[in-house]
């Protein structure tokens, strides 16, 4: 396996653009991977955070304020300055009735972060089976024609899960260079449950009432697919991606 860094010039700035459709979907994607890059980067890392969904199938109260609110709390942990968040207030499960609109947003985007500045893009895997995932990713080709888009995955009752092509070991180090295997791993974990109290909430109720409602949103499950795709790459975690172009 070729092994590549994921930033080849130790001295520029990187400018990483997260995109997600609902709240949660960046962090359980990329979270990890984030958090790698913001500690190898430090303040040469510029990272906007855009949800196009505040969790709402109307966009208003109450998931506008709290599931909104959790995405921008989630975001200024991966350290994303508040002018660089964005969090949009497209219907939940019908992104597709609001194609055009949305990828006017994503053009206001580009042209607001400069065209030639972006150096990563993170976005939906083009293969979900969840409409508004697989929205968001179309979009993202159409809008970003000469940029390195990695495409996330969500571990989702459709089972949609495909082979990826590109790995990022979520092990670390610390001061001293003693290797951390589970570092990023465990933070992702703990900003998932951090930052997003309501999943936590609507998962117990949904046990409680037995419509087992929201059962993967579990630390098992967390670690568990971060797990396997650290086999896959001979690492302890990893969270994996599809590169169709490099």
């Amino acid at each position: 396996m070729e092994k590549l860094g994921l930033f080849p010039n130790s001295e520029r700035q990187y400018t990483v653009l997260a995109l997600g459709s609902h709240p949660d979907d960046i962090e359980l994607g990329c979270g990890g991977t984030l958090m790698r890059m913001r500690a190898e980067l430090g303040d040469r890392l510029s990272l906007w955070y855009v949800v196009f969904s505040c969790g709402s199938r109307d966009g208003r109260f109450p998931c506008q304020n709290e599931r909104g609110a959790e995405a921008r709390d989630a975001a200024r942990t991966l350290g994303v300055r508040e002018e660089q968040c964005r969090v949009f207030t497209s219907p939940v499960t019908f992104f597709p009735d609001f194609c055009g609109e949305i990828k006017k947003e994503m053009v206001k985007l580009r042209d607001e972060i400069g065209d030639a500045t972006i150096t990563h893009i993170f976005t939906h895997h083009r293969h979900d089976q969840h409409q508004d995932h697989r929205v968001i990713a179309e979009n993202t080709w159409r809008t970003f024609r000469n940029h390195l888009i990695l495409e996330y995955e969500v571990s989702k009752y459709e089972g949609d899960l495909e082979s990826p092509n590109l790995y990022v070991d979520l092990g670390g180090a610390t001061e001293d260079g003693t290797p951390e295997h589970e570092r990023y791993a465990l933070q992702k974990v703990e900003l998932l449950q951090k930052c997003f109290p309501s999943r936590d909430r609507v998962r117990a109720d949904g046990l409680a009432s037995g419509t087992r409602s929201h059962l993967w949103w579990d630390e098992r499950l967390f670690l568990g697919h971060m797990r396997l795709r650290g086999v896959e790459s001979n690492n302890i975690y990893a969270e994996a991606f599809h590169a169709r172009k490099m």
